[in-house]
């Protein structure tokens, strides 16, 4: 259980540490962290090279960045510590021979939830945005397909090749893949924006906890979190088929694409979208749920899996 620990430790020290560190930010862009914000933000002392924060007057950025620093921070030492020697332990190996996995997986992304968009369409729930010319499409689609690879390896990197790959070392890989997409889906949650009028050192600690969002706030709070469950299973299985993250790095990549493209591409003809098909991210209805619960399926009953790695 000593990689299960471990990562407790980590999980434990990114978001205590960004509480603690957050108010200290803040601090040293403009150290008067008991003024009222808009006197805080007009304030010109600070530390130079952080002024250009100045322009994110909201503390709950703070938090949020540091929580990502020390994610990113926290996981070259998490691998230390858990005597990850080289990258193939946390399934980067060499790309020659790769492209064809990461093509099936970025074909199987894009299938499956353009499969679950056609849905709203066919049933006119939602209808294609005919406002955007071609010159709008050309300018848009390079920079979805450049930050959608960018995410779903550096997300793909944490929760499968990390998490997931010391989790597997004390548990049976089915349950490493339950409790990493867990994980996985309770980080999307953390996307609420609670105003702060004066920071204290206490503040990240209290923001914190009202940063993550209820998974029954909204009508599309139960989907969005069962969804991501399943993608995150997902995403697992195709690891420990293949032995490496290239072909759920492309399956990743493919769902972005595809609910970005989805954003641009459609609009809802209801006034208010429902929570059986979602908003345009796809993923928050419950249209998805059935593909993706037949995915997991399919991948975890495979007979072709390679055998986890254990470590006593």
């Amino acid at each position: 259980m000593r990689h299960t620990k471990a990562i407790a430790i980590y999980l434990a020290a990114v978001f205590l540490g960004a509480a603690l560190l957050a108010p200290l930010l803040w601090t040293a862009v403009s150290p008067s962290p008991d003024k009222p914000k808009q006197e805080h933000l007009t304030n010109n002392q600070g530390v130079g090279f952080l002024k250009f924060l100045k322009s994110h007057n909201d503390f709950h950025r703070y938090v949020k960045r540091c929580m990502e620093g020390l994610a990113l921070l926290g996981l070259c030492l998490l691998l230390y510590f858990t005597k990850i020697n080289s990258y193939r332990d946390i399934g980067w190996v060499k790309p020659s021979g790769q492209w064809l996995r990461f093509g099936r997986g970025l074909l199987l992304g894009l299938a499956s939830l353009a499969a679950a968009a056609t849905v709203p369409l066919l049933l006119e729930s939602r209808e294609f945005n005919h406002d955007h010319v071609l010159i709008n499409w050309v300018n848009k689609l390079p920079g979805i397909f450049a930050s959608a690879l960018a995410l779903a390896v550096m997300e793909e990197t944490l929760f499968r090749g990390a998490l997931f790959g010391l989790l597997r070392r004390d548990f049976n890989w089915r349950w490493a893949a339950l409790a990493s997409s867990l994980l996985f889906a309770t980080a999307h949650f953390i996307t609420q924006k609670p105003m702060v009028e004066t920071v204290t050192w206490t503040s990240g600690i209290t923001t914190l906890p009202d940063m993550l969002e209820s998974f029954w706030s909204t009508q599309f709070g139960p989907a969005k979190f069962l969804n991501l469950l399943l993608a995150g299973m997902t995403l697992c299985g195709l690891w420990q088929h293949t032995g490496n993250l290239y072909c759920s790095i492309g399956a990743h990549a493919g769902w972005i694409i595809c609910f970005r493209i989805n954003e641009f591409a459609t609009k809802s003809s209801d006034e208010e979208s429902s929570a059986i098909w979602g908003t345009a991210i796809i993923s928050d209805g419950w249209v998805a749920t059935p593909l993706l619960l037949f995915m997991v399926w399919f991948i975890f009953r495979n007979s072709g899996f390679r055998p986890e790695k254990r470590v006593h």
